[in-house]
């Protein structure tokens, strides 16, 4: 049987590496290689990084060292083959992904400056010492997926699956629910619009004239909560992270300087630009908006229910009145139909939908809507909105009426396995592999110790 021998020369001189403590002969142990992998040696610090790693990435992380040892081998098995392969990734691929992590970075900590102040060193490090890991990465991304490229299952194979499964050993589904939902938001009135601006107007020429400060006037009119008491401003921010009209005014305003007042979808802002420093600003702002009256809301009440009328009549569909008339964009573009944000699906556990949504459809049949009820936006304006219990499914035993992407996800998971114990094991017979003694006893789910 072939196998490549070839592996560093640190590998070869010893699998522990010590430190001689001075003026004694005793050796202290300070890191030891538990594995080599083609060329690459696995040591028993990197399972402890791993293990932080995993857990801040929110995954389970094992409590023994065993699971975590063959994560980090077949990773490098991926990337020893990816290189034998000579598969290749971009340049501007690995600094798309290194300007992604660092932007989560950053916005965790709140800023450039506070990232830098924290670890000590500038950005331009941090991008060169993740070059090579992020390259690495996207070579084994690349190995999985040719790996994978042939899980591909049909209808036959999703229900000879099935069949296969014992009937006492069929997986319990949770009731789940699809519903849909139509929003309609008070219209603001031109004069009180007029109002808004006048006063923000005002605000701001007070401000640049030095008769009162930002932090004062953020203080007592910003209708943001996350930043009317810190001055009305943000941090380093990423262009991206706030609306469109804002970051176009803040990008088009110079250093020190005020927009004029604008409009966006949360109401009435103007900005100070502090500072612009490539994608990242910091701005200041005060945000008000239009008063909204209870004829204002009554009015929308009075439009949702001539929805309704047109509803019941069928001179109009649902789906055909959501992308009409309903002003919350996620379900409008979906015919009105809500998508859970877990899962990207239409299908929502029942246990995991918010009391006010659970109440009302616990009350509905299929097919029925419910009355119009009183709505607070994600941008806490009042609207009006009715709801649609479009399906509800009680807990049961899983089939494929029911259950087809369920079971055909796992399906294609097995097959994913299959392709994966094969490969694997093609690849261990001609890639040398050596994993110290005291992992003998592991029980790894690949034959990492060559029996």
């Amino acid at each position: 049987m072939w196998k490549s021998w070839f592996f560093s020369s640190a590998a070869l001189l010893c699998f522990t590496i010590v430190s001689y403590a001075q003026p004694s002969e005793q050796m202290e142990v300070l890191d030891q290689i538990v594995a080599i992998l083609g060329n690459e040696p696995i040591l028993l610090s990197d399972l402890e990084t791993q293990r932080i790693e995993n857990a801040r990435a929110g995954y389970a992380v094992p409590d023994d060292n065993c699971a975590l040892l063959e994560e980090m081998l077949l990773q490098k098995l991926y990337l020893n083959q990816a290189k034998l392969d000579s598969l290749e990734v971009k340049d501007e691929s690995i600094k798309a992904e290194i300007d992604r992590r660092m932007n989560f970075y950053i916005d965790q900590i709140g800023s450039i400056d506070a990232f830098e102040e924290f670890y000590g060193k500038p950005i331009s490090e941090f991008k060169e010492e993740f070059y090579e890991p992020v390259k690495e990465q996207q070579l084994i991304e690349q190995m999985r997926s040719k790996i994978f490229s042939e899980a591909n299952v049909t209808p036959k194979d999703v229900e000879t699956f099935y069949k296969s499964i014992p009937k006492d050993s069929l997986p319990l589904i949770e009731s789940e629910v699809q519903f849909s939902q139509i929003i309609i938001m008070p219209k603001t009135r031109r004069e009180e619009k007029k109002a808004t601006m006048a006063m923000l107007d005002s605000i701001r020429t007070d401000i640049i004239n030095g008769k009162t400060t930002m932090s004062v006037q953020a203080a007592r009119h910003s209708e943001d909560p996350g930043s009317k008491y810190k001055g009305g401003c943000y941090d380093l921010i990423r262009r991206g992270s706030f609306v469109q009209e804002y970051e176009a005014a803040v990008f088009t305003t110079n250093e020190g300087m005020f927009t004029p007042v604008f409009e966006s979808k949360f109401g009435f802002h103007f900005v100070y630009v502090e500072e612009k420093r490539g994608e990242y600003y910091k701005s200041c702002h005060i945000l008000k908006k239009p008063r909204i009256t209870s004829q204002d809301l009554q009015k929308a009440r009075t439009t949702l229910d001539s929805v309704l009328t047109a509803i019941s009549i069928d001179s109009l569909t649902f789906e055909n009145a959501a992308i009409k008339f309903s002003k919350d964009e996620n379900s409008a573009k979906q015919g009105g139909k809500v998508i859970d944000g877990a899962s990207f699906s239409t299908k929502h556990k029942v246990s995991a939908l918010e009391p006010s949504i659970f109440f009302v459809l616990d009350e509905l049949e299929p097919g029925e809507i419910s009355e119009p009820l009183e709505y607070e936006t994600t941008e806490g304006t009042k609207a009006w909105r009715v709801v649609r219990l479009d399906s509800r499914t009680n807990a049961h035993k899983a089939n494929l009426k029911d259950d087809y992407q369920l079971l055909q996800s796992i399906t294609e998971n097995n097959e994913r396995q299959k392709l994966m114990s094969v490969w694997v094991g093609n690849n261990l017979k001609q890639t040398y592999m050596r994993i110290d003694a005291n992992f003998s006893e592991c029980d790894f789910g690949f034959n990492w110790l060559q029996d």
